[in-house]
């Protein structure tokens, strides 16, 4: 094929390939505007950013459909003016013809390459974290369309209105304002059943005052750990379940810090190849994996601090918490009230009974016993009648400074484990019922007497954070640890594989269709806009459609394995794979039939 033939059709391709390309660009930016627009609600500056992010992602996506309507446009001019008959007078076979093609199919793929696995995850990222640089002003926006948002999987929150005060945003912490709100824990009776949730216990308040903060920084910026403290106002708390609960009004409370998850949310199409090839290689450094990761081991620490407590209760009959600032507080147990016991990552002293309802009691379990052996039948179990009760075998003695130190003795008692979202310290919330607080020589009663002591950890529970992926993929002895965290791992691994090679398989498309458009083109003698388009619209949607399906189902694997993550056969990956090649193995099959019949005539 001579150079001026060559540059002849080349030149018209790339003419033809770059509009094509700028307009679909273009179009697909406004089309990735509109949910935005619509659900979140985004200012000026947020709009421009956007498109100049979106529009330097869309260009690559764009790049195999603009190459093949290119071919099949400049072809089927070509074989509609006859200048492709002429060509084949003077010697030139189809296949000679299309070298332009394969060429710019070539440098299209490379183009393509080099984007997907550098620039388009940078700048995919970007759009992210504009979509979500103000946290309080989504939130606010939900409450505001829907009166409701969640927060992880155990929160959430239901308010009658929202707003952002001025202040919010100053050192980095965001700030919104809840009219009516109310906020329901939630808990998973069934550890097995990862689905089934109920509510726990409800918080009302008149007002409340969310406090966002980012404590910690992600690999990815913007994929870091959030950290929300709400700020009760005139408030009340009561349990879902009244008769093993404690209904109590404050004036004034604080519920958290709690931890959820970043909006944006780390995934592999915002990694480069770089970072896909660190992480397939060292999965345990993924969020995900890390999140899981980090709740095991706060659950084991949890039981670790709350079986340490109750165990300090039962023996010396005290514990001391030594604070972070220095100062030391103590909880103490009287010996005949009744054992501490350590639940879910807590400790509890149920109330004693009054001497008077254990002897009654007593005589009547005594009496039962006696009329079931005169009657030959088995001896039933008296159940003791719920009683109020005058005494207060709990103490709590806190000393702040030179003050005097404050009493509070309590016919009850609840300690929670919770995370204050600094490192190497911790929270321990008590939380003392029916109790009489002492101050010199004065004597208060009340309902309930909050108290949270900001501890730091412990050498033995520093020693469960030592534990890694390893640990609880491999030798924890609890089966539905090992599946969910090596589920995990599994997904990770595929999602890897599977973006990596939906990168190839899209930038090896642009080469298969410019080959089938070369062909079509050649075929249907047209070069006409509209019919070009009516031809490349199918296989080229075809191919985009399989690579998307792939990744999709590649890290679909079921919520609950019914069998140990070692021995699981990772099918949904080899579907995938199978899927995202698919589109170009049809689309070759396609472009040689057609360029071989074209070379036969």
């Amino acid at each position: 094929m001579g150079r001026t033939l060559f540059w002849y059709i080349f030149k018209d391709l790339v003419k033809i390939f770059v509009m094509a390309n700028g307009a679909l660009a273009g179009i697909m930016s406004f089309g990735g505007l509109l949910r935005p627009l619509t659900h979140q609600g985004l200012d000026a500056g947020q709009v421009g950013k956007l498109l100049g992010y979106f529009n330097l992602a869309m260009l690559t996506y764009s790049l195999p459909i603009a190459a093949l309507f290119a071919t099949t446009v400049v072809y089927g001019r070509l074989s509609a003016d006859n200048e492709l008959t002429a060509c084949r007078a003077g010697g030139l076979s189809y296949l000679s013809v299309t070298l332009p093609a394969f060429v710019l199919g070539i440098l299209v793929a490379i183009l393509s390459l080099v984007f997907l696995c550098f620039v388009v995850p940078v700048y995919t990222l970007k759009a992210e974290q504009t979509l979500y640089s103000n946290m309080a002003k989504l939130i606010a926006g939900s409450i505001q369309r829907t009166h409701q948002i969640s927060l992880g999987p155990g929160v959430a929150i239901f308010a009658q209105d929202a707003y952002i005060p001025p202040e919010s945003g100053k050192h980095g912490q965001q700030i919104v304002v809840l009219k009516g709100p109310t906020i329901e824990t939630i808990v998973r009776p069934i550890k097995e059943d990862r689905t089934y949730r109920i509510p726990k216990d409800f918080y009302t308040a008149s007002e409340a005052v969310l406090y966002i903060e980012q404590r910690e920084r992600g690999e990815q910026r913007g994929t870091g750990r959030v950290f929300m403290t709400v700020r009760l106002i005139d408030g009340m708390k009561f349990p879902r379940e009244f008769e093993s609960g404690v209904e109590a009004g404050v004036e004034y409370t604080e519920y958290g810090p709690m931890e959820m998850d970043s909006p944006i949310r780390e995934d592999t199409k915002f990694m480069d190849v770089w970072r896909l090839k660190k992480l397939y290689h060292d999965p345990s450094q993924g969020a995900k994996v890390k999140q899981i990761l980090s709740d095991l081991v706060w659950r084991d620490q949890q039981a670790y601090i709350a079986d340490q407590i109750a165990g300090e209760l039962n023996g010396p009959g005290q514990v001391a918490f030594h604070l972070s600032d220095g100062e030391t507080d103590l909880l103490k147990r009287d010996v005949n009230s009744p054992l501490a016991l350590s639940r879910g990552g807590g400790v509890v002293i149920p109330p004693a009974p009054p001497v008077v309802q254990a002897s009654a009691w007593v005589a009547a379990q005594a009496s039962a016993d006696a009329l079931a052996a005169s009657s030959g039948v088995p001896s039933l179990l008296v159940l003791p009648m719920a009683q109020a009760s005058d005494s207060h075998p709990i103490s709590f003695e806190h000393q702040a400074g030179s003050a005097p130190p404050t009493l509070t003795r309590a016919r009850e008692a609840r300690i929670q484990i919770r995370q204050t979202g600094e490192p190497e310290t911790i929270r321990v919330s008590i939380e003392l019922l029916d109790v009489v607080r002492r101050i010199g020589s004065d004597e208060f009663a009340r309902n309930s007497e909050p108290e949270n002591l900001d501890v730091p950890l412990g050498a033995g529970a520093r020693k469960v954070a030592d534990r890694d992926v390893g640990f609880y993929a491999r030798t924890d002895r609890d089966p539905i640890d090992r599946r969910r965290i090596g589920r995990e791992v599994v997904i990770l691994s595929n999602q890897i594989l599977a973006e990596s090679n939906s990168r190839v398989s899209f930038a090896i498309s642009c080469l298969v269709l410019v080959m089938v458009g070369s062909a079509l083109g050649m075929m249907f003698r047209s070069g006409n806009f509209l019919s070009a388009f009516a031809i490349s619209f199918i296989p080229a949607l075809m191919t985009i459609t399989l690579i998307v399906a792939g990744q999709r189902v590649s890290g679909n694997l079921p919520d609950e394995l019914k069998t140990d993550i070692a021995h699981y056969i990772n099918s949904p990956l080899k579907l995938g794979l199978g899927l995202v090649w698919a589109g170009n193995c049809v689309n070759f099959v396609l472009a040689v039939i057609l360029l071989g019949r074209l070379q036969r005539k």
